[in-house]
């Protein structure tokens, strides 16, 4: 599996490190800062049990490029496609079947901003600072970060930051439901320990059951989520009998 440019690539146990590689401030090239393809491979590794996404140095993104983004819309065609799958890797990120945790350090704007909320769990240094700061582009978030945040915190506060552009610090995010934790001691050794604390030593077929059966309650109505949850259940307590009995 070949690592993706301007990402660095680590694994520690069954956690897989993917870190925005573009310093110092891990501008996004490009709106899919990974191929999906990766993604995909990478999530359906046997041994990965947990994946956290961080940022190079001292930040986690800026956001865009914005040289390159308007290089893009140039053409019509390559801008609506190159957001397209930008906001489909984001999708992928968030529908996952394995814990997915945002390590969240110095600056986290715009598209940054956007893959942090894509992922599961988001935790954030004391001293990190957020925004959306599209706005002042004459712009607005195009990944599905207004979608996400707006289930986070409510239209209100999602319009006062979409239109302001206004940086935020660490303890807002945190009372607006934007970051999960606080921290600060080194983050991203904070999250590695608390994902692997949380996944590292259990089995695959439990972990991915319980991610499924919490995609589900998002995706699905009502009846036919318990009917998975359900199913689920039984498939794993019929593993476990099997196993234990030829363990007797």
């Amino acid at each position: 599996m070949t690592t993706p440019e301007n990402i660095v690539f680590e694994k520690h146990g069954s956690i897989a490190i993917l870190k925005i590689s573009n310093p110092p401030q891990n501008y996004l090239k490009s709106p899919s800062f990974i191929p999906i393809d990766f993604l995909n491979e990478l999530s359906q590794q046997e041994d990965i049990n947990g994946i956290l996404i961080s940022g190079v140095g001292r930040h986690f993104s800026a956001g865009a490029d914005l040289n390159n983004l308007f290089e893009l819309a140039k053409d019509s065609n390559q801008l609506t496609n190159a957001m397209s799958d930008g906001s489909e890797l984001l999708e992928a990120i968030s529908s996952i079947h394995i814990p997915v945790v945002a390590a969240i350090n110095g600056v986290c704007w715009g598209g940054g901003l956007e893959i942090a909320l894509a992922c599961h769990i988001r935790i954030a240094s004391v001293k990190a600072l957020f925004a959306f700061p599209e706005v002042n582009s004459n712009l607005m978030p195009g990944l599905g970060g207004i979608y996400r945040v707006t289930n986070l915190t409510g239209t209100a506060d999602t319009l006062a930051l979409l239109m302001s552009g206004e940086t935020f610090d660490a303890e807002k995010a945190l009372q607006l439901h934007i970051v999960d934790q606080l921290t600060s001691e080194n983050v991203l050794d904070y999250a590695l320990q608390y994902i692997n604390n949380l996944v590292g030593s259990k089995p695959r077929s439990v972990i991915t059951s319980i991610m499924q059966a919490i995609h589900n309650a998002k995706k699905l109505p009502l009846q036919e989520a318990l009917k998975e949850e359900t199913r689920m259940f039984c498939e794993l307590a019929l593993a476990e009998a099997a196993l234990r009995k030829s363990e007797a």
